[in-house]
């Protein structure tokens, strides 16, 4: 390779970093690997700075808008997400961290229901009691306060020794309200 050849590199290079390309990016556009790369650069005594990293495959605006596209057409988001080979958690964050809308109101409403969803704009069950036991910190708490042994309770609630010892630390310093 000639040293206008190299130079003419380094300006396309150049100018696609300048675009707001990555390294990489740009390497993989005009073709050579990075080792060439470093090699061209020695040669021609230049030292380029780039942003690093590799190439967006996987979330990319492109793709988010065909996830998007599919969504509001009625298909499940963890569908669209497995079929695209994408994460709906990670998806999910993408979107959230670059300002992506993925849902119109209607589809959102629609997936709720395919989901079957029937907890949506309800309130929750009370802290007290979940599926009918009530907590084991409130049991815990009344067999401290009666005197029971830590081998008791932790036979009597499912309770680890670790969490009963936290718990009674807690009862005896006076900060627990049941």
């Amino acid at each position: 390779m000639t040293a206008t050849e190299e130079k003419a590199i380094i300006r396309r290079v150049k100018a696609k970093l300048k675009k707001g390309s990555y390294l990489y990016e740009a390497l993989a556009d005009e073709g050579i690997s990075s080792n060439r790369w470093y090699r061209i650069c020695a040669n021609q005594n230049t030292k380029v700075a780039g942003p690093r990293g590799k190439i967006p495959t996987t979330y990319t605006p492109e793709r988010v808008k065909q996830v998007k596209k599919r969504i509001n057409s009625g298909e499940l988001l963890k569908d669209v997400a497995k079929d695209m080979g994408m994460d709906p958690r990670n998806l999910a964050r993408y979107c959230r961290n670059n300002g992506i809308t993925l849902f119109t109101k209607k589809a959102l409403a629609q997936n709720y229901k395919q989901r079957g969803e029937s907890m949506r704009g309800q309130k929750r069950k009370p802290y007290s009691a979940r599926n009918g036991q009530p907590l084991k910190r409130a049991k815990v708490i009344k067999l401290l306060d009666k005197g029971k042994s830590i081998d008791y309770i932790e036979e009597h609630c499912d309770a680890s020794r670790h969490y009963i010892y936290a718990l009674r630390k807690e009862f005896t310093s006076g900060h627990v309200s049941v």
